[in-house]
This record gives structure tokens, sequence and C-alpha cells, in this order.
């Protein structure tokens, strides 16, 4: 394993189809509205994350999401820091803590982990986070299926382009959720033509909407989201006036 975390060198942006639309009509789109840009398609992609917590999620309320991520028969453990909600404009960082065997998972990494994660972020932890780490087990599964094709601008930048079913499954009920959307993956250095690209689909393609938060984040929200009438509940109850 790496002695330092490593930030991931892409940044992925999440987009949800809405309307009447479908991939063969976006890309059409794409393709007219950025006539320098060339769509190729490159490979058939499988894949799946496997995020890590304990019982009461405290290292999500924490803003960590540890993950073990798994493609073409290779396999490793990420770090992911979630900012809060205060910090709403400030994407999600992902980092590589290092390279795995299949069946290998954070805890068998607990000393190593916690010593790259409390050098790194602030900590709420009122427990020393290496026995965190220890007990985590998994709580969520997310299957990817896609494809994968290459955006190839004139200038030789390089991007990447997927058109993806998501399975996101709770690993303690067994509750599934599926989506179907695009997801597109770019350099982490900011170049003219990542905000092009950007700019094109928010002002020209109207069947894509960004869902701009990490899988941990969407996996969360469908499949812990509080019920509505719980919602309904808390928002309505207000307390009865002292009547004096």
């Amino acid at each position: 394993m790496d002695k330092k975390l490593s930030q991931h060198n892409s940044q992925s942006y999440h987009y949800e189809f809405v309307g009447f639309t479908d991939f063969k009509k976006v890309l059409n789109d794409l393709n007219k509205h950025l006539p320098y840009y060339r769509f190729e398609k490159i490979a058939k992609r499988h894949s799946q994350e496997i995020f890590y917590d304990i019982k009461s999620h405290l290292l999500a309320d924490a803003g960590i999401a540890i993950s073990k991520w798994t493609e073409d028969g290779e396999s490793s453990l990420n770090i992911r820091k979630i900012y809060s909600v205060k910090e709403l404009n400030k994407p999600s960082e992902k980092f590589l803590f290092g390279m795995c065997s299949y069946d290998e998972q954070p805890k068998d990494y607990s000393y190593q982990m916690a010593s790259m994660i409390e050098s790194s972020f602030k900590m709420p932890f009122s427990t020393d986070t290496e026995s965190i780490i220890k007990q985590t087990a998994p709580i969520i599964e997310v299957v990817i299926v896609s494809d994968k094709y290459q955006i190839i601008c004139g200038t030789g930048y390089r991007a990447i382009m997927q058109y993806e079913t998501v399975v996101y499954k709770d690993l303690k009920t067994g509750k599934k959720e599926e989506r179907v959307g695009m997801t597109f993956k770019f350099p982490i250095d900011e170049r003219p033509e990542k905000n092009e690209i950007l700019s094109t689909i928010e002002r020209k393609i109207k069947g894509l909407v960004l869902n701009n938060i990490s899988r941990f984040e969407i996996a969360k929200k469908l499949l812990f989201a509080q019920p509505v009438e719980n919602v309904v509940r808390e928002t309505t109850e207000v307390e009865e006036p002292d009547n004096k």
C-alpha cells in the first residue's frame, strides 16, 4: 500500500435523463453542438463499488466514504471526503488508498487507513479512527454497466463519456434502486475544453440534468431517504401556544 493518499486524476459529473429523451438523441445533439469533438465508443464496462461503514453510519456522518472498487479483475481501496451542507458548492474529493486483492477489506488496513485519514482530514470522532475502521462492514453495493466513449478534441484533449445503468443496493435490507444516465469524466486540471463541453450540455442538451454529487451520496439518497410521511409530519408539527 502507498504511504500517503493520492487524489484521483479525474473528476466525474453524473447526469440523469429527463423528459422524452434517450442516449441516441443526446449523442446526436452532442455531435451537432460540439463539431470539433469526436465521440468514439471504446469498450463495454462492468464495475462494482462496495462502500463500508459501521451500523450507525458514523463515517458517513463525518463526511468520509470508504470503498473498494473492482473492474477488469483489479481492486482498489478508496477514500472520499464529502463536504458538509454549508459547503454545497465544493465537490467531494476521491483519493486512492492503494491496490488490494479481491477479498481484502478496509479493516485489513485499519492502522494505515486511519493514519492517512487523520493526517488529511479533521475528524469529529469521539473515539479513535482505527477502532472505527476495524468495525466496518459492507453497507452499499453499486454495480455499473456502461458503454464507454472517448471524447477527442482537435487540440489533443481527451475525456470520457459513459452511458450507464447503475444498480444501488442496500446490503442490509436488500433494497435496490436502478438508474440510467450518463457520466462525464474529465482530467482534474481545468481546461477550456472541459468548460466548453459542460457549458454545451447545460445550454443545449435539454434531456440531461446534472446530479453533481458522488455515487455514495446518490446511493444514500436513494436507499436511506427518510419516508415522505415523516418529513411532512416533522415540518407541519408546531408547538401548542401557552394559554396563560
